[in-house]
């Protein structure tokens, strides 16, 4: 245990790991470039590593696990700083490089610097990620596992080393094959993976997880070392953001971006039944020609809450354009279609008796069909062209309405 412990000491987390592509582009770089280069995590990534090396023609295609080499590098303020670096390649199929680690250490004036075992956990024990360290063979144990454990998942540490399945049995069990893909050697070790964990209060938290493979001489998997980063309020953030691109911001309800996804879905992906119910309000430039635009926003709003009280699990209420409308049914029976569109019918009824001032006048049309794949285009067409034939018919019934008004 010892023996590995130290590999992993000397050839993973040391002061400074730099992600590089087989070209020498920078991938990702540890957060604390900051302070020992000067420069912020996005000045660096996405640039070639030879930018910030000093008088050094490095061969990254070349370069293979286990060398060692110094290295100097430049710093934001032009000073220059030495550094001893240990390389851990991830090669492809094809026994290619397909990304390297590079992990760096100072060397100051007296040499290089050395950290006992203490000093050297101490250091470890400061992160806020969680760093661990897990032998695959000849047995499944933790080597190393940080106290940054228990602040994210509530676990305490002693507890892993026992039964270091513990992280398996957190994980969400949509995420459970990404899991077991780490530790069998079947990921892409060159880019980071997300899965959740369950915390003591039973809530899934998401983590970002970077796995760094270590190899035996006959480069079968013996071990993994990684960093796992509490990314559950980016996750959330990401939510908030992908709400806003797929609701209306007027009526606060679905927006076209989302049904058309969910109907590219039923389209292409799952074959399920499909009802559609299209909705045109035909008042809507009368409104905002006599009464002004806020109060055909005011329109708007009403009705989105209108068909937005028939929305459900299977059930997806839109705008889908200006005064465009639509209800989509997915995985329901044609009776619940129908069902919808008479409630629907009742509704603009119920409405329109308690809001005379601003009343709805809507044309609909709906459709039908037992299959989705390949067949919404269709179903959306035929729904479409019945919701038009009838504003054509309420159009016409209007007309004449006035015409008689005029005539008396």
């Amino acid at each position: 245990m010892n023996d590995v412990y130290n590999k992993f000491k000397a050839d993973i987390h040391r002061e400074l790991i730099i992600e590089l592509d087989s070209l020498g582009l920078v991938k990702t770089i540890s957060p604390n470039s900051i302070n020992i280069l000067g420069y912020d995590i996005g000045e660096i990534v996405g640039l070639n590593i030879l930018n910030f090396v000093v008088g050094e023609n490095i061969k990254f295609d070349r370069i293979y696990y286990k060398e060692n080499f110094e290295i100097t590098m430049k710093m934001k303020n032009d000073q220059e700083k030495s550094f001893d670096a240990v390389v851990n390649s991830v090669l492809n199929q094809d026994q290619e490089v397909n990304s390297i680690f590079l992990s760096l250490i100072h060397i100051d004036s007296l040499g290089k610097t050395s950290l006992d075992n203490k000093e050297f956990l101490n250091i470890l024990e400061l992160s806020k990620d969680i760093i661990y360290m897990i032998q695959i063979k000849p047995e499944v144990k933790f080597l190393y596992l940080n106290s940054a454990v228990e602040e994210i998942i509530g676990i305490k540490v002693e507890e892993h080393y026992p039964d270091p399945l513990i992280p398996f049995k957190c994980a969400h069990p949509d995420d459970r094959e990404i899991f077991m893909k780490k530790m069998n050697n079947e990921l892409d070790y060159s880019r980071p993976i997300q899965v959740r964990y369950r915390n003591i209060h039973g809530e899934y938290i998401w983590l970002e997880e970077s796995v760094i493979p270590i190899y035996d001489e006959q480069r079968e998997l013996v071990a993994i070392a990684g960093f796992c980063r509490d990314i559950q309020d980016r996750k959330e953030l990401e939510e908030n953001l992908k709400k806003i691109g797929y609701y209306d911001c007027l009526t606060e309800i679905r927006n076209r971006t989302y049904f058309q996804k969910e109907l590219d879905k039923l389209d292409s992906q799952i074959d399920k039944e499909i009802g559609l119910i299209i909705c045109d309000l035909d008042n809507l430039k009368q409104i905002n020609d006599t009464l002004g635009h806020p109060q055909g926003d005011k329109l708007l709003k009403n009705f989105a809450k209108i068909i937005d009280n028939f929305s459900s699990e299977n059930t997806i209420s839109a705008r889908i354009g200006g005064d465009e409308f639509a209800i989509l049914l997915i995985g329901q029976p044609y009776n619940c279609l129908e069902d919808i569109y008479f409630k629907l019918l009742k509704s603009v009824e119920n409405y329109n008796s308690v809001n005379t001032k601003l009343p709805v006048s809507v044309s609909i049309g709906f459709n039908y069909s037992q299959r989705s794949l390949g067949n919404t285009q269709r179903v959306y067409s035929i729904a479409d062209k019945k919701m038009y034939q009838e504003k054509l018919a309420n159009k016409e019934a209007f007309t004449n309405n006035r015409n008689q008004e005029f005539a008396q």
